[in-house]
């Protein structure tokens, strides 16, 4: 099986993983991989800026160009889900996590990026897989030393139409 979207948002791997065993098709005994999908963010300062119009939407960094429009990265990445692939039972996430600030700025944004657990071993991003994704979310002014509560929910495989990322 290929892994190619983070935070499995967009595509229904995990549908189909969750299918799969229900019809005895994956069994105790079938090896995945992947098996495991960690998925991660970090709060950061973005600039949305296009041909001078500032349009803050959702960008999948399929090159060093788009990341470079990170303009403060104000936290380190957080876990909020870990997808176990052998035992997934549901495509629902919702958490409710708190990141420590490491930087003074404005929050507009959070880059989601995920790992994947081939035989144990944790991969990263490619410029074709689990590429950063940086989703906007509501302006909010932190302090380094600071925290902030974000509540991340949304069912995999329904799209970023429907992935919700909330400053509480």
């Amino acid at each position: 099986m290929e892994m190619l979207d983070t935070g499995m948002v967009a595509e229904q791997q995990a549908q189909a993983v969750i299918a799969m065993r229900k019809n005895g098709v994956i069994i105790d005994k079938t090896i995945l991989l992947p098996d495991k999908m960690d998925c991660l963010l970090r709060v950061v300062d973005y600039d949305f800026d296009f041909y001078g119009f500032n349009i803050p939407i959702v960008v999948q960094a399929r090159n060093y160009g788009a990341v470079s429009r990170v303009v403060n990265g104000l936290s380190s990445f957080t876990s909020y889900a870990s997808v176990d692939l052998k035992s997934i039972k549901s495509t629902i996430i919702n958490e409710e996590i708190e990141i420590m600030v490491e930087k003074s700025g404005i929050v507009n944004a959070v880059e989601l990026k995920s790992n994947i657990y081939l035989g144990g071993r944790r991969y990263g991003d490619t410029s074709d897989m689990n590429m950063p994704v940086i989703v906007p979310v509501d302006r909010k002014k932190v302090k380094k030393g600071g925290k902030i509560k974000l509540n991340i929910s949304y069912n995999m495989g329904l799209g970023f139409t429907e992935f919700n990322v909330d400053i509480i």
